[in-house]
C-alpha cells in the first residue's frame, strides 16, 4: 500500500507539471502496455538475500520462470488481446518470459506490462502478488539448500517441478504469454490462484492481491485514462479502512 500511495502521489505530481505548460494541460495519462508502437514495463524490484545477488545464475533463471507463471501469467491478462504489441513482436525484449536483470541491489522482474498502472486495484495487486511468489520461492529455497549454501541443489527444472508440482514448463509458459489471446492465460488462473494462496506470504497481502484476483476473474475491463481511473484511490483507502476497522470491533 505504501507503495501504491507513493505511485498516486507521482501521477499527482505529474499532472502538475503538465498543467504548467498549454500543451500539458491537453495531454491525457494512459496506462498500456504498448501504445503506438512503443512499450512501458511494470518492472519489479526485489532485494534478495546477498547469495542470490550480483551475478546471473541457474537459480535466478528458475526464479524468474516461476515469477513468468504466477505472476507474469495474470499480468497479461489486464491487456487483453487488444494490448498485445508488446507480447507478440519478436524483437521486443518487454513481455516475454525470462526477462530479469540482476546487481548488487536487486533482483529485477521484466515481464509485467504498463496496463496494470491502469487502475489502482491492479497495480496494489500485483504488486502484492510479485512479493508473494519471491517471497515463497526464497523460503523453499531457504529450506532446500541449506540456508543458500548449497545452491546446486536448484539447478534443473525438475526441481522446480518439485517444488511447485502444477507449474508449467517454459515452452507451455511462453506460448501462453506471447499470445494475442488471453483465453490460454485464463484456462490457467484458477490453478494459479490456488497455488499462490498457499503460499507463505499470502494472508498478509490477501487484502491487495485478492481484488486482483477478482478483477481478472470476472473479467473486469478499466478504460486506459489513468487519472480517471485513480481519482477516487485516497476515498478507497479510506473507505478500506473503515470496512477494516469495523470488522475488528
Amino acid at each position: 500500500n505504501i507503495l501504491t500511495n507513493n505511485i498516486d502521489i507521482l501521477l499527482k505530481q505529474c499532472r502538475a507539471i503538465l498543467d504548467s505548460t498549454v500543451e500539458g494541460r491537453h495531454t491525457i495519462m494512459v496506462g498500456a502496455s504498448g501504445w503506438n508502437k512503443l512499450t512501458a514495463g511494470f518492472h519489479l524490484h526485489y532485494g534478495l538475500p546477498s547469495a542470490l545477488l550480483g551475478r546471473k545464475n541457474e537459480t535466478l533463471r528458475l526464479m524468474t520462470t516461476i515469477a513468468d507463471y504466477y505472476v507474469g501469467v495474470p499480468s497479461i491478462i489486464p491487456e487483453g488481446s487488444e494490448d498485445c504489441f508488446r507480447r507478440i513482436t519478436p524483437d521486443r525484449n518487454y513481455g516475454k518470459p525470462g526477462g530479469y536483470r540482476i546487481d548488487n541491489r536487486t533482483f529485477e522482474f521484466r515481464l509485467p506490462g504498463g496496463s496494470c498502472l491502469r487502475h489502482p486495484i491492479l497495480t496494489r495487486g500485483l504488486i502484492a502478488l510479485g512479493a508473494i511468489v519471491v517471497e515463497d520461492f526464497v523460503s523453499r529455497l531457504n529450506a532446500g539448500t541449506d540456508h543458500f549454501i548449497n545452491l546446486r541443489k536448484v539447478n534443473t527444472f525438475n526441481t522446480i517441478e518439485e517444488l511447485y508440482p502444477n507449474i508449467a514448463n517454459a515452452e507451455k509458459i511462453h506460448s501462453i504469454i506471447c499470445n494475442i489471446d488471453i483465453a490460454p492465460a485464463r484456462s490457467v488462473l484458477k490453478s494459479i490462484i490456488s497455488d499462490v494462496r498457499k503460499m507463505v506470504g499470502y494472508k498478509d497481502r490477501a487484502s491487495s492481491v485478492e481484488p486482483f484476483f477478482d478483477c481478472l476473474m470476472n473479467e473486469t475491463k478499466f478504460s486506459y485514462n489513468i487519472e480517471d481511473n485513480w481519482g477516487g484511490f485516497n476515498n478507497e483507502e479510506q473507505q478500506k479502512q473503515m470496512v477494516f476497522l469495523q470488522t475488528h470491533i
